[in-house]
C-alpha cells in the first residue's frame, strides 16, 4: 500500500492552532476516515508538541541554514516516531506546523522538507496552505510575538524585514511548492470564514482530506489563541523594550496581561495606518492577481475581499488615561502574584521550622524560629 503523507504548512494566523488542537484530540475519529495524526516525544521550547512537523522545519534548517536550527537533538526522537507511525499504519498521515511556509523562501528548504518526508517512508506528498490577506496576516503575527515577549519593534519595522516580505508573496511561494512537490499535490485555501467549509478551519482542513462528515469532534479548550486588547498591546510593547525585560523571562508578565485582556471590552483595532496598509497591498497585487487566476481560477483576478471601511480604517491611538488604568492593574497583578507566592514559600518554610523543632535540639529550633519571624516581617516591609 502506497505510504502518503498529507503536509500542512500554515500559514501563521490562519486557525493553526485550533486545527492541531483537533487533530491530535480525535485519534479515532480521523483513523475511522483513514487518516492519522501522530504524537511526537518531545517539544520545542516555543512550539506546541501538537505542532509534529516542527522537527521537519528544524530538520531542513539544519541543513541550509544551520544558524537558524535550535534545539537539533530533539529531532531524531521525532523523526524515528512519525517514521514508526507511518510504517505501522494504513492510514494517510498527517503533519502540521505553520513555520514550514514562512521558511520557504530560503534557497533549497523545500527540497530539503521533501527529502526528509521521502526518508521517513512517504511516498507520496500532499501539502496543504491557507493564506491570508497580508495586512492581516504581519499584523497579526507582529501582535502574537509581541504578546510572547519576542518583538520589541513596531509593526512598520516588522512588516518590512526581509523574512516577511518573502513570506508576504504568496505567488512566489506557490511557485516553488508547484517546483518541489508538483502542482497537483499542493492545496491553496483561503482563511476566510465567509469562505471555508461551515466557516470554520477544523472542518474546511477536513473536507480537504476528503471527509464530509467527521461526526461529532472534541475541541480542548485551550486551542483557541488568545489575543491582547490594543491597549494591552500598545503596553506589552513597551514593557519589551525595557532594559529590565529581558531579565524577567520572555514569558514574563503573559498570565497578567491575559487576564487584564479578558476583562476589558476593547474591540479590535489597526496599528497600520491606512496609508501603510494600501502600501503593503499595493506591494502584493500583481502575485494576489496571478494566485486568484492561476491557482483558483477566478477570472477577475480578486484573491481576497477588502472593503473601503477596512482600507481606510485608522491607525491605534493609545489613549494615555486608559494606558495608566491599565499600568495600574497590571502592577496591581503583579504585586499580588508576587505576595501569593512569597505567602506559598513561607508556608512551606513554617511546614519545615515545625518539624525541625520535633527532631531538633532546642537551640538551633530556636534560632529557626528566630529566622522565620525575620523572615515574616520583611514580607509585612518592617524593617
Amino acid at each position: 500500500m502506497t505510504k502518503t503523507l498529507v503536509l500542512h504548512i500554515g500559514t501563521h494566523k490562519t486557525g493553526t492552532t485550533a486545527l492541531q488542537g483537533a487533530l491530535s484530540s480525535n485519534p479515532e475519529a480521523l483513523s475511522a476516515h483513514g487518516y492519522v495524526y501522530p504524537s511526537v516525544p518531545v517539544k520545542w521550547s516555543n512550539a506546541a508538541k501538537n505542532r509534529n512537523a516542527h522537527w521537519i522545519n528544524v530538520a531542513a534548517l539544519e541543513k541550509v541554514q544551520p544558524r537558524l536550527a535550535r534545539e537539533t537533538e530533539k529531532i531524531e526522537p521525532c523523526r524515528q516516531a512519525c517514521a514508526q507511525c507511518l510504517a505501522s499504519h494504513d492510514e494517510t498521515m498527517v503533519l502540521s506546523d505553520e513555520r514550514l511556509w514562512y521558511n520557504g523562501s530560503k534557497e533549497g528548504y523545500w527540497e530539503r522538507v521533501r527529502q526528509i518526508c521521502h526518508e521517513i517512508g512517504a511516498q507520496e506528498l500532499r501539502v496543504v496552505v491557507y493564506l491570508r490577506r497580508q495586512d492581516l496576516f504581519v499584523e497579526s503575527l507582529w501582535a502574537q510575538f509581541v504578546k510572547s515577549g519576542r518583538l520589541r519593534s513596531s509593526l512598520q519595522e516588522y512588516a518590512a524585514l526581509e523574512d516577511n516580505v518573502a513570506a508576504c508573496d504568496y505567488a512566489a511561494g506557490i511557485r516553488r511548492l508547484w517546483e518541489v512537490f508538483g502542482r497537483e499535490n499542493v492545496v491553496v485555501r483561503i482563511y476566510d470564514r465567509s469562505l471555508l467549509e461551515g466557516g470554520d478551519i477544523v472542518k474546511d482542513f477536513l473536507s480537504v482530506l476528503g471527509v464530509s462528515e467527521p461526526g461529532e469532534l472534541i475541541v480542548p479548550k485551550d486551542s483557541e489563541n488568545y489575543s491582547l486588547t490594543p491597549s494591552a498591546t500598545f503596553l506589552k510593547l513597551e514593557a519589551n523594550r525595557s532594559e529590565l525585560y529581558p531579565l524577567l523571562g520572555k514569558r514574563a508578565l503573559s498570565r497578567q496581561m491575559r487576564a487584564l485582556s479578558a476583562q476589558d471590552g476593547e474591540g479590535r483595532a489597526s496599528f497600520f495606518t491606512p496609508q501603510q496598509r494600501r502600501e503593503l497591498l499595493e506591494r502584493c497585487r500583481d502575485g494576489n492577481a496571478w494566485v486568484a487566476r492561476e491557482v483558483l481560477g477566478r477570472e477577475d483576478g480578486s484573491l481576497f475581499a477588502l472593503s473601503a471601511e477596512e482600507l481606510d480604517r485608522p491607525a491605534f491611538e493609545p489613549d494615555a488615561r486608559k494606558i495608566a488604568q491599565l499600568s495600574c492593574a497590571l502592577m496591581t497583578a503583579v504585586l499580588t502574584q508576587e505576595r501569593e507566592q512569597s505567602e506559598r514559600k513561607l508556608a512551606k518554610l513554617e511546614a519545615k521550622v515545625e518539624r525541625l523543632q520535633q527532631f531538633a535540639p532546642r537551640r538551633l529550633a530556636g534560632k529557626a524560629r528566630r529566622a522565620l519571624g525575620w523572615v515574616k516581617r520583611l514580607l509585612a516591609g518592617e524593617r
